[in-house]
This record gives C-alpha cells, sequence and structure tokens, in this order.
C-alpha cells in the first residue's frame, strides 16, 4: 500500500475546494470519499510536513484574496485536523512498519513545527494513537516523551503536555504508572511562571484525580496539591479566566461524587473558598453560580462534611445573604444566583437536621415576617417553601406560625411580596398538608380578593396557589366553599390571557376530583365550555386544548356513567387527533386524560385500547427528548464523516460528546405514558392481558433508565401487571395458607419482577424510587398472597430490616467515610445521625407497608419474623428520634399485631411499657398510634390484667377534654378504637357506667373509618352482655350508626351495622320507630334506605 501522486493531488484539490464558498460542497463529497481509504491518513501527515506542499499551495491559491502563508497555515491544520477524525478507523489497516513510521513522524512534527494551532492539531492526533496503542503496551517510547516536555524552555510545549496529560488520563490509567513523578510535574506546572502552564495543569490534575478517584494511594498524591490548586484558581479568577474557574469547580463536584473518604481531609478548605466566590459580589455571576452549584453537590454528597467542620452556619448566612440581595432585582425568575441559591436551601432543608436548620430560623424567619426591610419580606416565602420540602414535619409542629407569617405576605403592599407567599400557599399546600387546611377560613379568602387584579402575571400566581390548595382539599372542606370558587373560576376563563385560562381549567380539574359527584351541578356548563377547547389547532393556543383534554377527564368522574358514555367516542376520536399534533404537553395530559376514563369505565373501555396502548409505549420507549451536547473543536469541520463505527472504536464518540440534554416536557410525557399504562394494566386487567408480554419487555429497560421519575413510574406500571395476569390465572388464597397452587404464569412474572425488585432494593441510590419498589411489593402481595411471594420473602424481610437498621444502599451510599479505610472494618454498624431521621421517613413508612401487607397474608407464620425484627424496631421508638419516626414505628408494630392474630403476651410488657411513655408525646401523631397499639396490645394479649386496663383508661380519658382535642380528631378517633377494643377484650375490666357516656358522646367516628369496626363489635358486646347498662342510650347508638352508615365503608362492615339495626327494630319494635323518627333528616334517609336494601 504506497502513495500515489494522483491520490496526494486528488486530496489536495479538495482541501483547497473547501476554503472556497462555491466548491466546499462538492470539495467534501467527494474528500469524504477520499478519506475512506487507510492510505489517506499517510498522505494527510505528508501535506502537514511537507515544504513542498506549502510550495504548491502557494501557488496555486495565489489568486486568491487571502495571503498564502495564511491559507497554507489553514489547509495545513485542516489536514491534522481531518487526521484526527480518521485515524482510528485507519490505523489497524495501515502496515506494522506505516504504523511505527507514522508515530516517529508525529512527535518529530510536534517538536519541529512553529505554527502553534498546527502543533495542538498534531498533539490531538498523537492523543488519538496513545488511546490505541498505550492500553495494549504499545508506543513505550511516548510517555518518556511526554515527560520531558516539561524540560522545554518554549512555554507552548509545556501547555500541550497539561493539554495531552488533560486528555489521556480521562481514558488511560498507565499515563500516571509513575504517580509521584506525575504528582511533581503537576506541581511543577501549578507553579509554572506561565498563566496558560498553570491553567492547562489544572485541568489536568482535575482528570487525574477523577480518574483515579477510586484508588486511595495514587489520588492522595494529588490531593496534596490542592492548596496550589486553589491558588490557582485565585489567580484565574483575578485574570477574569471565568471558563477555567468553572471548570475547576466541575472538576471539584465530581471530586465529592466520587465517594472516596480520603476527601474528607481536603473538602473542607474547598468549601470555604467556595463561601468565598459565592459570597464574592464584584465576580462574574456565572462564577459565583459554579461556586454554589458545587456547594449544593456537597450538601447533597458529604452533608456531614459540612456540619462536622463547623461551617453549616456560615453556609446558612451565605444561602440567605444570596436570597436577599437577589430578592430586590428585577426578573427574579432570569436570577440564576438566586435561584441556584433557593435550590441549595432546599437541599440544606433535607440533608440536615430540622433542629440545625429549620430551629435556628424560625426565629430569623419571624424577623423578617416584621422586618421594614423589603428584600427580607420578598425572601420570607421563598426560605419557607424550600425548606418545607425536609422540614416539613417540624413545620407541622409550627404551623401556626409559618401561616401567620404566610399570610402577612399575602397582605404586603408589595406585589412581588404578595406573589411570593401565594408561591408558598401552594408549596405548604403539598408539604404539611392536612395541617394546612385547619386555615382555610383565612387563606381561601386572600385567594378570592386578589383574583381580582387586573395584572395577569400576578394572578397567575394566584390561580397556582388555588390549584395547589384545592388538589388535597378533603370534600367537606370544599363543599361550603364550592360556589363561590366555581364563580371565581368562571370569571378567570372570560379574561383574554391564555396562561390564566389554563390555570383556571387546572383549578376546575382540581375541583372536580376533590367534590366527586358534588360537582354534577356545574357540569353541563362545563362540559360545555371544554368542548369548545378540544378543536384547537393554533399553536398560541394549543395548551388550552391540553388542560381542557385533562379536565374533561376529571368532570366525567363526577357525574353517572350513562351519562358521559355518549359521549366517550367523540372524546376518544378528539384525543387521538391531538395525538397527532406532536406537541408534548398535549400528549402529557391527553394521557392523563386517558388515565382517569380508562379507571372510571374499566372494562368498558376495551374497544380502545389496541390504539391507546400502542400510543403509550411508542411514548414511554422514546427518546425524542435526548439530546447528545456536542463539544464545539476550534476548528470544526461540518459535513466530514466520522467513520469510527465502522470499526468498532468509540473513542472519538467519546470526546466530541460531553453528556445528554434532557428536555424536561420530554420526562413529563414519558412518565404520563408509563403511569397510564399501568392504570390500563390494573384498571382493564383482562383486556389487558394479550400486551403483557410486550410490557414486560419494555418495562425491563424503563426499570434502569437513567432518571428516577421513569424508573419511579416503571415500578408502578410492573406491579399493576401483576393484577392482569392474577385476574386470567386467580389465585384463591387463605391468610397463612403457603399451600395454595400458584399458576406458572404467576410464577414466571414473580420472578422477573422481584428480580428488579432485588435490584432496586440493592444499587438504587434514590430514597423515593426505592420507596416505589416497597410499594409495588406491598400491592403485589395484596394481589397474590403468602404462597405465591414464599420464594422471595426472605430477601424482602432482609431489605426491610436494612432499612430499619439504616443500612440500605439508599441510605448509606452518600454517607461520609469519617474514618480512614483501615478503620472502617472496625465499625459493626453505622452510628445514628439525625440529619439522616427526617429523610428516612417515607422511606421508612413504605418499607413498613410492605411489612405490614406480608404480615397480612402470612397471619401466624409471621409471628417468628415479628420476634426477630422487633428489637430493632423499637430502637427507633427512642424520643430523641423524630416524632414521626417514632409515629410510624408504634403504628406498624400495631398494624402488624392485629392482622398476625396471636397471643402478644410474650411482647407485652415492652410494648406496653413503650405505649404508655408515648401517651406523653407532644406529637399527636405518636399519641394516636399509641393509642392504636394499647388497644390491640389488650385485646390480643391474654395477659392483660384489670390494673392495665385501669392504667390505660386513666391515661387515654383526660386526651377527650384535651384544649386541642377539636384540633386533632384522629386523636380522638384512636383513643375510641383503644376504649372499644378494651371494652370488646374484657369489659368485666372496664367501669361502663363512668366510661360508657363519655365513650359515646365523642362517637361517631370522624376521621379514621378503620376503628367503626371496633366501636360496632363493642357496642354489639354490650348488648349481649350488659343490656341494662346499654340499651338506655339505644337513641345515641342509632345517631352514630346512621353517621357511620353515610360513610364510605367496608362492605362487612355495613352489612354488620345494618343488620344490627334491623335486630334493634325487631326487638324494640316501636320505640325503634319512634327512635328512627325522631333522627335529623339525612340520618333518617341513610338509615332508612339502608334497611330497605
Amino acid at each position: 500500500m504506497s502513495i500515489q501522486q494522483k491520490d496526494i493531488d486528488d486530496i489536495l484539490i479538495c482541501l483547497r475546494g473547501m476554503l472556497q464558498p462555491e466548491t466546499v460542497t462538492e470539495a467534501t463529497q467527494k474528500l469524504n470519499s477520499l478519506l475512506k481509504r487507510p492510505i489517506s491518513s499517510l498522505i494527510l501527515m505528508n501535506q502537514i510536513q511537507s515544504s513542498q506542499f506549502k510550495e504548491v499551495i502557494h501557488q496555486q491559491i495565489s489568486q486568491s484574496s487571502r495571503s498564502s502563508s495564511s491559507s497554507g497555515s489553514i489547509i495545513r491544520q485542516l489536514s491534522a485536523v481531518l487526521m484526527r477524525k480518521k485515524i482510528s478507523v485507519h490505523w489497524l489497516h495501515i502496515t506494522e512498519e506505516q504504523r511505527v513510521g507514522l508515530k516517529s513522524t508525529l512527535l518529530q512534527q510536534f517538536m519541529q513545527e512553529p505554527e502553534n494551532a498546527i502543533k495542538k492539531a498534531v498533539a490531538e492526533v498523537i492523543i488519538i494513537i496513545c488511546r490505541i496503542s498505550l492500553p495494549i503496551g504499545d508506543w513505550n517510547e511516548f510517555l518518556p516523551f511526554l515527560y520531558q516536555l516539561s524540560q522545554q524552555q518554549n512555554s507552548v510545549f509545556r501547555e500541550l503536555q497539561m493539554y495531552m496529560f488533560e486528555i489521556l488520563l480521562e481514558h488511560i490509567t498507565v499515563v500516571a504508572e509513575h504517580s509521584t513523578e506525575l504528582a511533581q510535574l503537576f506541581k511543577n506546572g501549578l507553579n509554572d511562571p506561565v498563566l496558560k502552564v498553570r491553567t492547562n495543569t489544572l485541568k489536568a490534575v482535575g482528570s487525574a484525580i477523577v480518574t483515579f478517584s477510586h484508588d486511595k494511594k495514587v489520588v492522595e498524591k494529588f490531593l496534596e496539591l490542592m492548596p496550589l490548586i486553589i491558588e490557582n484558581i485565585k489567580i484565574c479568577i483575578q485574570n477574569h479566566l471565568d471558563e477555567e474557574v468553572q471548570s475547576s469547580f466541575v472538576m471539584f463536584d465530581e471530586l465529592v461524587e466520587s465517594q472516596l473518604p480520603t476527601i474528607v481531609r481536603v473538602l473542607p478548605e474547598i468549601i470555604k473558598f467556595s463561601y468565598q466566590v459565592a459570597a464574592a459580589q464584584d465576580l462574574d455571576p456565572s462564577v459565583r453560580i459554579s461556586a454554589v452549584e458545587f456547594i449544593d453537590v456537597v450538601i447533597q454528597n458529604k452533608p456531614k462534611i459540612i456540619r462536622d467542620s463547623n461551617l453549616l452556619e456560615d453556609l446558612l448566612k451565605l444561602i440567605l445573604g444570596l436570597i436577599t440581595t437577589g430578592a430586590i432585582e428585577e426578573d427574579l425568575e432570569e436570577n440564576e444566583l438566586f435561584i441556584a441559591a433557593g435550590v441549595s436551601l432546599k437541599h440544606i432543608g433535607e440533608e440536615f437536621s430540622a433542629k440545625l436548620v429549620f430551629h435556628p430560623l424560625l426565629g430569623l424567619m419571624k424577623q423578617f415576617s416584621e422586618s421594614q426591610d423589603l428584600a427580607h419580606r420578598i425572601s420570607l416565602p421563598l426560605i419557607i417553601q424550600q425548606l418545607s420540602y425536609g422540614c416539613a414535619e417540624e413545620m407541622r409542629d409550627q404551623v401556626e406560625a409559618i401561616v401567620h407569617m404566610t399570610m402577612k405576605g399575602l397582605a404586603d403592599p408589595n406585589k412581588t411580596a404578595r406573589q411570593n407567599a401565594f408561591i408558598c400557599i401552594a408549596r405548604l399546600s403539598e408539604h404539611i398538608e392536612p395541617e394546612i387546611y385547619r386555615f382555610s377560613n383565612i387563606i381561601f379568602p386572600a385567594i378570592f380578593k386578589s383574583l381580582d387584579d387586573p395584572d395577569n402575571a400576578f394572578v397567575l400566581r394566584c390561580c397556582y396557589a388555588l390549584e395547589a390548595f384545592l388538589s388535597n382539599l378533603e370534600t367537606e372542606e370544599l363543599l361550603p366553599v364550592l360556589p363561590s370558587i366555581m364563580e371565581k373560576v368562571g370569571q378567570l376563563l372570560e379574561r383574554d390571557n391564555v396562561q390564566v385560562k389554563e390555570f383556571a381549567l387546572s383549578a376546575i380539574t382540581a375541583i372536580a376530583l376533590s367534590a366527586e359527584e358534588h360537582f354534577a351541578p356545574y357540569f353541563d356548563k362545563v362540559f360545555t365550555f371544554l368542548n369548545g377547547l378540544l378543536s384547537i389547532t393554533d399553536q398560541k393556543h394549543i395548551t388550552l386544548r391540553a388542560n381542557a383534554m385533562d379536565c374533561m377527564g376529571a368532570i366525567a368522574k363526577t357525574v353517572p356513567k350513562e351519562r358521559i358514555i355518549p359521549f366517550i367516542p367523540n372524546l376518544m376520536s378528539i384525543s387521538l387527533a391531538g395525538l397527532n399534533l406532536g406537541v408534548p404537553e398535549l400528549t402529557e395530559l391527553t394521557f392523563s386524560f386517558y388515565s382517569i376514563i380508562f379507571e372510571h369505565f374499566g372494562e368498558d373501555m376495551a374497544p380502545y385500547l389496541k390504539d391507546v396502548f400502542q400510543l403509550l409505549l411508542k411514548s414511554a420507549l422514546s427518546d425524542d427528548g435526548l439530546t447528545k451536547n456536542q463539544t464545539q473543536s476550534a476548528f470544526n469541520i461540518q459535513g466530514i464523516d466520522n467513520d469510527e463505527s465502522e470499526s468498532g472504536a468509540n473513542e472519538e464518540e467519546e470526546e466530541n460528546y460531553s453528556g445528554l440534554s434532557v428536555r424536561t416536557n420530554f420526562l413529563d410525557e414519558k412518565s404520563a405514558a408509563i403511569h397510564c399504562l399501568a392504570t390500563l394494566a390494573h384498571c382493564l386487567p383482562k383486556s389487558f392481558f394479550p400486551y403483557v408480554q410486550e410490557l414486560i419487555t419494555a418495562l425491563e429497560s424503563l426499570c434502569q433508565y437513567f432518571h428516577e421519575d421513569i424508573r419511579f413510574e416503571a415500578l408502578g406500571c410492573l406491579s399493576s401487571i401483576i393484577t392482569s395476569v392474577v385476574a386470567c390465572y386467580p389465585i384463591e388464597y387463605k391468610k397463612g395458607d403457603f399451600t395454595t397452587a400458584v399458576p406458572e404464569p404467576v410464577k414466571v412474572l414473580l420472578q422477573f419482577s422481584f428480580q428488579i425488585y432485588n435490584h432496586i432494593l440493592t444499587f438504587e441510590v434514590k430514597k423515593s424510587v426505592v420507596s416505589k419498589a416497597f410499594l409495588a411489593i406491598a400491592d403485589t402481595v395484596k394481589e397474590v398472597g403468602p404462597a405465591a411471594i414464599a420464594p422471595f420473602m426472605n430477601d424482602i424481610g432482609n431489605h426491610v430490616m436494612n432499612v430499619v437498621k439504616g443500612h440500605a444502599y439508599c441510605q448509606t451510599v452518600n454517607r461520609d467515610a469519617e474514618v480512614e479505610d483501615d478503620d472502617e472494618e472496625d465499625q459493626d454498624e453505622p452510628t445514628e445521625d439525625e440529619d439522616e431521621e427526617e429523610s428516612d421517613y417515607n422511606l421508612l413508612h413504605y418499607a413498613s407497608e410492605c411489612m405490614i401487607e406480608i404480615a397480612t397474608a402470612s397471619g401466624h407464620a409471621f409471628k417468628t419474623y415479628f420476634e426477630h425484627s422487633l428489637q430493632h424496631l423499637l430502637k427507633l421508638t427512642n424520643p430523641k428520634n423524630h416524632h414521626s419516626i417514632v409515629a410510624c414505628v408504634i403504628g406498624t408494630l400495631a398494624e402488624i399485631l392485629r392482622v398476625i392474630e396471636v397471643d402478644c403476651s410474650p411482647y407485652f410488657e415492652r410494648l406496653y411499657t413503650v405505649c404508655m411513655k408515648a401517651l406523653k408525646d407532644e406529637s399527636p401523631q405518636v399519641r394516636r398510634v399509641s393509642c392504636f397499639m394499647l388497644g390491640i396490645l389488650i385485646k390480643c394479649s391474654v395477659c392483660a390484667t384489670k390494673e392495665h386496663y385501669v392504667s390505660v383508661l386513666q391515661a387515654i380519658l383526660p386526651m377527650l377534654q384535651s384544649a386541642t382535642v377539636s384540633n386533632e380528631k384522629e386523636v380522638v378517633d384512636n383513643v375510641m378504637g383503644c376504649v372499644a377494643r378494651m371494652i370488646y377484650a374484657g369489659s368485666q375490666n372496664v367501669p361502663l357506667v363512668e366510661v360508657l357516656p363519655m365513650f359515646l358522646a365523642k362517637l361517631p367516628i370522624q376521621k379514621d373509618l378503620q376503628e367503626i369496626s371496633s366501636v360496632f363489635d363493642a357496642i354489639f358486646l354490650l348488648y349481649s352482655k350488659h343490656f341494662d347498662i346499654v340499651s338506655p342510650h339505644t337513641a345515641r347508638i342509632v345517631s352514630i350508626f346512621a353517621h357511620d352508615l353515610a360513610q364510605k365503608l367496608e362492605d362487612d362492615v355495613r352489612e354488620k351495622i345494618v343488620g344490627f339495626i334491623k335486630q334493634l327494630g325487631e326487638k324494640f319494635g316501636p320505640q325503634m320507630e319512634q327512635i328512627i323518627s325522631q333522627l335529623p333528616v339525612d340520618q333518617k334517609s341513610t338509615i332508612l334506605t339502608q334497611i330497605q336494601k
């Protein structure tokens, strides 16, 4: 394979053509063909170094307007860049002799090349060859050559030396075999008199640290350079080298995320330096943002270092300073520094104990609320809403103070302060409900008043608050204000602003979902209005159509099915046509519409299943919203093919792409599609079965998707498939029966599912995803029963216990190493850490739900596991733990004892002692679950004595007289449940004459409807054993049960109550008729309707 003159001439002509606008397209196309041949790399090398080439070029383009020397340099550089693009493909197709010669020539050219741009282009060719040769032990002479460049007087060699180290260290660890010498080389580079050498050395050190982050011994040598690194970043700041500074912070980011224990030693100094940069108002905002973003990475990955280095107080001062300083600037939504500070505050609240964050800031927040400083008042709502993500439990305890401060914001004379307060109301509605709804009577009027403002931009915030506040509002709290809300929303729909109309539609959606059948009077008018929006095709107003589609689904649930069924064909036709428009927002909300409609109508929607399934699956698997970020080189060539894929090489691709960009609405659409698929599988189980296999294939990859939202939804979809398969292959199981036959299709699906669950529980880093996995397992257990899950029960139990002990991977992956590696093996158990308690609450809650479902299915057989786990669970009831965790554990233990139905005597004293102490807890949540537990414990323990009964009654009955009892309906309900269970278990131990009137006076059950069954059992027993004591209260009891029958009860509970009332009618005759006739009209109607069925 030799070079022919014609080959040289053809390439020369094309290179020249690429410099002429009129011939560039033709030259590029021809050059693409010529460069397919391996010999072309040798020609390009010859052209780079050949003096004859320069003369030819000079003669050929002498008539051009460009100077000959300039054009010659450009084409030589162009040749080097082309060689860089092609050499990895050609390398294996040229002879060994040619490869040896080419390597030697490249090093010689690099040393002799007078033009810096071409010298760098040659260096990039050398880098590509190194990435091919060095890993296989070839080109041994290169590394000595690279190291000796530091001795060159010309600083360009030292600059490019560090540049080559930077790139090579990202891919080839052999470059740093002599780490001591390399560290010294970096030290010299960081002390180099030439600034460009220093900046390149900074980048090279960054590559080395990231590459060897797993190797303690190697990276320690580089970490010793940290003081020099920081000094050089300061020099870059002084010289306004913002890009270099930002890249250094990216290096710090990766260092923190590496989980390397040794970084604990250097991080405090980096953090202090970052505080200085973030606070420096004279620096470019982009540099300050980089510093804040780095601090945020530390907060999320190494919070203990901040705490243990006493840097948290300074951090709070910094972040609050950035927020208050930015608050008075215009266009807050465009102020990236202000936004970054807000995000960091959110993560501070999530990662640190509320004792270290919320409590110290509460006093400051109150000062801000009363301040005359506008910046303080504008900032306050942002501070509250960001802290609500992580400090929700503490805010529940301080809800009055929080709402008071926010309401002051709603009344602030400054519009920005008011609109921030409305956004804060929206966040609080999500994070501290239902406590915030105690203040509906003052929040609704404030929102209504502001909706009259003519400023649409301001009204948008009010609408956002209204929508969020309505989303979790219970029906009974909504009904009194429903007419007023609908009137206000109607006025908003008449405005010209499209966004205001969108939020108004979202508000109607929330209202309909909350009001349910009470929305019926508004259905016709809203339906007609929505129908008019569903034909919109104008892109400027298409989002109105999207919101109308979503709203249509919500209102369809508010009327009887037969009223909406005639419209279904047209609605489905419109929705499918809308998907063809390719608008992400419309697609997402159409999927939301499908979720509601298919859930509501179930198998009646089967005719539409095939088309909808294919559309959903396509969106679920689509990657259209992902974009590779291509790194732009200084000398970019458009139109030249990259042929490396032909040889299987991917080095060029790795180098040219720096990451992924993700469209947010793409993820929203994808999540909505997967969620809808889950709904279809769950609500149309038999019709969906033919699609199960196709969906399973998709879920295998979706459960490992890079974004946690997709993994989250995929897990929910996985558990829904179980419903479909079990509908076609039923399992008739009984509690505790591990011998039930399990159909083979169910076995196969469970094997697949639990492989995914086990992987998630073992390796997943996001606690929300792990929580979803536990919830999915709980749903699966409920569907298939004990025999089907028996093969997986041991693994599930271990994962649950890992969460209880704080050993789950998602709990430990970001846990800082506070000791060196040599000491780590001495630590049998991680130390308890208050910072992790709050963030682990949701995780513990769903792990507990999983445990309860397994106990429910297993019955008596769960006793052994309960005994094994009890000691670990009881550790979490220590009062120093957050009350939400204490309540979760006590509630879980109580639920397990309730469902496994065994004698609790072996655990009685331990649990009795814990709960009696917990009855005195400040938290209503802890007190109520303690009442629940004591009732279960006494009912299920043969060892319970009269003294225990009396002690419990003396402890819980005064709680009914508590000054705050009106705000603690759940506490009252659980006290009633406890009393009811004691009456049922041992009425002889209860002073009924004194207790019964008080008991009946606090009934009916208001919130915790599960307790109605226990109350009924107690009353039924009293009529059987203590008729004389209970019969005088029959009128009151009938009224109580009339109220209960109006609630959403389990069928068996309803049947028991109705049967009992019929028995009373038979026993008391005319007296019972008189009792019923004297009931309030609604209760009388309920009783008569139920007993006549």
